[in-house]
This record gives structure tokens, sequence and C-alpha cells, in this order.
């Protein structure tokens, strides 16, 4: 063994045959020019068990956090599918008519199928990406391109922001590097930064109110990054505030509008991935929330992967 300390988890045995895990500090030392080899072993059971009553707390909030974003979508959603729902209604009455009056055409009955078929796709693609959203189980991280999940996330917050008169913009930089995160974490991220956004911009009373997200890619001191902003023109967050907002349970909103827990466990979800939310302010125009996300190889834990273009 080399000189200096080593440091490692065991699964240990007890006498009576039981495993528990446990913590090794092996040193390799010299006491009057001999060799000894200092061993210290540590039960960590107990900690083993607070770790996991930690995760199981950390996916029940992220569950809830989901739950209350998915409460104030249902509106916006219903809307979504009435659209597409009152284009086939539209489509089946003009079929049904021209049989009717005997103006039977096969030509435009494979149109108004097709078009039909094209609502429906529309509307299942809607439902589905909500049924997916409201999963309960934390996926595994995977190669996720942005603009995906932010497109995802558009999709169901689009006719939301527009019923609240909000102009939402994006700028999108395609083909940019995947990153690892679990793809519906990253939405629920987003979802929550637009929500706040609508938020603030409800409360600032502006006439014009409007979101701009945009992503990009930049290599900053050799680590690849790919960054998402939320940017709205509410504003900014108040100065007195700025250091709390990630806390747990802080919430400027009325009691029942918000949990104080979105933002914190925002924040623990791009951790969780070695990435980062950061807050710029400009004074008397408004914030700009900033996902920042590693690029990396799949299966990657050191931040050393490749620019996987695509």
């Amino acid at each position: 063994m080399e000189k200096g300390t080593h440091f490692f988890e065991w699964q240990a045995r007890r006498l009576d045959g039981a495993e528990f895990p446990s913590t090794v500090l092996l040193t390799r030392m010299e006491l009057k020019g001999k060799p000894y080899l200092l061993c210290t072993q540590r039960d960590i059971t107990q900690q083993k068990k607070a770790e996991k009553a930690l995760r199981e707390t950390t996916a029940q909030l992220i569950q809830n956090e989901k739950m209350i974003a998915l409460g104030e979508l249902s509106a916006g959603v219903a809307h979504e599918l009435n659209q597409p729902l009152n284009i086939v209604k539209i489509i089946c009455q003009d079929v049904l008519r021209d049989i009717e009056k005997d103006r039977f055409s096969q030509e435009t009955l494979v149109a108004d199928l097709k078009e039909t078929v094209d609502q429906v796709k529309r509307m299942a693609s809607i439902i589905d990406h909500m049924r997916i959203f409201t999963r309960r189980s934390v996926g595994e991280p995977e190669s996720v391109d942005v603009n995906e999940a932010v497109e995802g996330i558009l999709k169901l917050l689009g006719r939301q922001l527009r019923v609240h008169d909000i102009e939402m913009g994006k700028e999108l930089t395609p083909d940019l590097p995947r990153v690892l995160i679990d793809p519906i974490r990253l939405e629920q991220v987003l979802m929550n930064l637009i929500n706040n956004a609508r938020d603030a911009l409800e409360k600032s009373g502006r006439e014009e109110m409007k979101i701009e997200i945009s992503s990009y890619f930049e290599e900053v001191e050799g680590e690849k990054e790919v960054t998402v902003t939320v940017k709205d023109n509410a504003g900014g967050v108040p100065k007195n505030i700025r250091e709390r907002i990630f806390e747990p349970f802080f919430t400027t909103k009325r009691p029942g509008r918000g949990t104080g827990l979105g933002l914190s466990v925002s924040s623990k979800i791009i951790t969780d991935v070695d990435g980062r939310i950061d807050l710029e302010v400009e004074e008397g125009m408004g914030s700009t929330f900033k996902v920042v996300l590693p690029v990396k190889k799949e299966g990657a834990d050191n931040g050393e992967g490749a620019d996987n273009r695509g």
C-alpha cells in the first residue's frame, strides 16, 4: 500500500454474521523506524438510514411541487385540448352534412381524415406529456437536448401565458451539446421558473408583460456548459430577498399561492447533476434565472465528457 491515508466504504460483517455498512480509514505510518498500518472502522448504519430518509423526503417534495404546478396548468391545458377537439367536431359535422346532401367526395373525405388524425395526434401528445410529467418515480439522468425540454414545457404552458396576456419569446441555439439529467425533472425546473416569472409580472402591474427563454453553449475555464435562461421584465427580484430565494419554505406569495419549495427543489435538482442556478437582476427592469448544466458523457461522473452535439 502507498504511503498516506486511504478512505472507503466497506460492507462489514459482525460476529453473528449480520452485514452492516461501514467506513474504513487506513493510514500507513512509521513509528520508531517500524512500519505500521492504522485501521479505523466506523459503523454508518444510522447514517445510511438518514440518507435514505432524506432521499425519500426530497422525492416527496419534488412530487408535491409537480402536483402544485400541474394544478396551475389544468385550465391552460384544457384550453389547449379544446381547440383540436373543436376542429375535429367541425370536420365531423362537415362530413355528415356532405353525406346528407349527397355531396360526398372521396378526395375531401381523405383530406378531412388526415386533418382529424393530425389533431388527435396533437391531443395525444399533450396528454402523454402530462402523464409522463406526473410520474412519481425519479428517473435516472439521461442524454437530453435542452431545447426539446424547453419546447415540451412551452407546449403545456403556452396557452396559460397567453390567457394572462404575457408575451412569450424564445431564442434557442440549435445543435447544442446534450446534457445528463432526468428530462422530466429539467422540465419541472423550467416550469417553476416560468410560473414564478408569470406571478412576478402579474404582481408588477406592468402593461406589457414578457418572458423570454433562451439557450446557448459556452466554455468557461475549460468547462463546457449549456445554459437555459428565463428572463422577465417584472422589475427585478428585490435586493433584500435575493440571498434567501433558494431557501426552503421562503416565499413572497400570499398564503395558498406557494409553498416556498419551488426554487429550493429546483436548485436541488440542478445541483444533483453538478449544475447550478444563477440569478441576475437589472434594477427596475427584470430578473434572469440561468440554469447552467455541465456537458458530460453518458455514464461519466467527473464532468470530463466530450462535446456530444446532436
